[in-house]
């Protein structure tokens, strides 16, 4: 017979008051902090921290929904809790936001030694943890308590279960998967990892076709890279440009055509223009699934709708899916967003609370309603501007956060931490520059060219490459603890001409993006003419579109009114009928 952990919670637990003081002593918190007993039972242990000086509350109920602010507690604790929870990932989450940063977190509970199904082994529980966002910095067994425990209540000790106490501090995922990267590779710091897989990138690249014929980085000893002088040498580099890539993407590939796991069509950033394609090996998709895995543990809680294709295996759908999974996470495979009023229904149908997808896609399926259930949104594969986030959060009451990736670099570039203080970036895997026309680098805040080096594209490896994107490194450290720089995209670089006005896909989006009728556009240069599809979520009238486009012209300097024309389209897909939003031409 075991013992019962609902039973343990309510008249003490295993190990008793001995074990809770030492977890306290283990955790070390500082006189006056503020501490929440989850599942406090007759409140011995709230007794015992404010006998320690600690303002402490308790509850025994609600774990999964605890009625307090993010940030609230310096250390929770949970004796005898955890285990008997349906939604272990759930209640850790809320437990996540209610502790502030680098808070602790007490937990004891029964453990199985075995495979048995109904508790979880201690590697599950430091999993739990992990995906939490919590790191273990303390984990005992004290199996020797719980025996004890059900003798003195009558019962035959189960000897396939066991007793545990762990102390851990709330990090968050990107601060870990930063620690983890470095020290798996053991490196001293980032400015090691990265000298050192800059020089293999060097070598896959020297092996090229196309970079194999350019003398200046034919000519480089990659053994002379080291951690002073890495990015130097990168920077005295020429840049490569998406043109050279389009119908040339045997020449980048780096290993035999056989180990090539995936194609990736993609169009060169922010135009119509020739598409090119881009190898992927598996090495590559398991690194972007491993980032998407720590990128996602901020994000989503419980069931997440994956607005992406996800059929095809290593496509950005399926591997976010994979990511998604290892964390315990159900995805809902939706796919692209044909037709925003049915995916708003399967969304609200399908229970998830948080949602991945297209931006512009996502903001057409909040033009027409609410979405009770989302939490979170990730806007990813296009640029996010301020107003088309702004929307979605005021119209479905949520976090959205910002991803910026390209096919390019096996589509994990950078992501929002869970501050929402900027974009990450996978500093472990690639090294972005931000440069003006010539190529020289600008310091950080300025805004200029994104130009990007693969540390670890085992395929297809890229040098300095220009993505066509405008962005900026955000100054000084995140509060949330990651050292990995911040990226801020700005929006497209490329711009069209109309009747000697120049005219910016960015500033377009952040004028008809504000507009509530408006569901979906799309922006074509006809001649001399600039030309809007608009796709209305409610009744739109000439009147609307005439108000749009002088508020487009009063915006844009030298934009004539009557070069400007704005057409309601009837449907969806007339007005959006690419991934990626780009100007349209004749």
């Amino acid at each position: 017979m075991s013992a019962d952990p609902q039973k343990c919670a309510v008249c003490c637990h295993p190990g008793g008051m001995n074990l809770t003081r030492r977890a306290f002593r283990l955790a070390g918190i500082a006189p006056g902090g503020r501490l929440l007993d989850v599942g406090c039972g007759d409140g011995l242990t709230v007794d015992y921290a404010q006998s320690l000086a600690l303002t402490a509350v308790g509850i025994d109920e609600r774990a999964e929904k605890l009625p307090y602010g993010g940030g609230e507690f310096d250390a929770v604790v949970m004796e005898c809790v955890l285990s008997v929870l349906e939604n272990k990932n759930l209640a850790l989450s809320e437990v996540f936001r209610v502790t502030a940063q680098g808070g602790r977190l007490i937990i004891s509970d029964v453990y199985a030694k075995d495979d048995r199904a109904e508790y979880p082994s201690l590697e599950q529980y430091k999993n739990l943890l992990a995906v939490a966002g919590f790191r273990a910095d303390v984990l005992e067994t004290h199996d020797d308590a719980l025996v004890n425990y059900c003798l003195e209540q009558g019962e035959t000790p189960d000897r396939a279960l066991g007793y545990f106490l762990a102390v851990a501090h709330k990090t968050t995922p990107l601060a870990e998967f930063e620690r983890t990267v470095i020290l798996e590779a053991g490196c001293a710091d980032l400015r090691e990892l990265q000298a050192a897989q800059l020089r293999g990138t060097i070598r896959r690249a020297q092996k090229t076709r196309f970079y194999g014929a350019i003398p200046l980085i034919a000519g480089v000893n990659p053994d002379t890279l080291t951690r002073e002088n890495y990015i130097e040498i990168l920077r005295s580099l020429p840049v490569t440009l998406p043109s050279g890539v389009t119908g040339r993407a045997n020449d980048f590939l780096a290993i035999p055509p056989s180990e090539v796991a995936r194609v990736v069509t993609a169009r060169t950033s922010g135009t119509t223009g020739s598409a090119k394609r881009v190898f992927f090996d598996e090495s590559d998709i398991a690194r972007c699934v491993r980032f998407f895995d720590y990128g996602m543990r901020g994000i989503a809680k419980r069931r997440c709708f994956v607005a992406f294709p996800c059929e095809t295996t290593g496509s950005v759908g399926d591997v976010l899916s994979r990511a998604l999974r290892n964390i315990g996470v159900e995805p809902v495979p939706y796919g692209l967003i044909r037709d925003p009023q049915a995916a708003l229904a399967a969304l609200n149908a399908s229970g998830a609370d948080s949602v991945v997808g297209i931006p512009y896609q996502v903001r057409a399926m909040a033009a027409f309603g609410d979405a009770p259930s989302v939490q979170s949104v990730l806007l990813s594969s296009d640029s996010v501007p301020e107003s088309l986030a702004d929307f979605i959060k005021n119209r479905w009451n949520c976090r959205a956060f910002e991803h910026y990736g390209m096919a390019e670099i096996c589509y994990g570039g950078a992501v929002d931490c869970a501050d929402g203080s900027g974009m990450h970036i996978r500093e472990n895997d690639l090294l972005i520059e931000i440069t003006d026309e010539s190529g020289a680098p600008l310091p950080d805040g300025t805004p200029g060219n994104i130009v990007i080096t693969s540390l670890n594209g085992e395929a297809m490896p890229f040098l300095r490459y220009k993505t066509g994107d405008t962005g900026t490194i955000l100054p000084g450290k995140c509060p949330c603890g990651c050292g990995f720089r911040r990226l801020a995209v700005q929006g497209r670089a490329r711009a069209a001409e109309v009747a000697g006005a120049v005219v910016r896909l960015s500033e377009l989006d952040e004028i008809v993006y504000k507009n509530e009728k408006i569901a979906a556009y799309s922006a074509a240069v006809r001649g001399d003419r600039l030309v809007l599809s608009v796709y209305p979520a409610v009744l739109w009238t000439t009147g609307d579109s005439d108000e749009l486009a002088d508020e487009i012209c009063g915006s844009i300097a030298g934009l004539a009114r009557d070069k400007t024309e704005i057409a309601a389209g009837n449907s969806y897909g007339a007005v959006n009928s690419s991934v990626k939003r780009a100007f349209g031409g004749d």
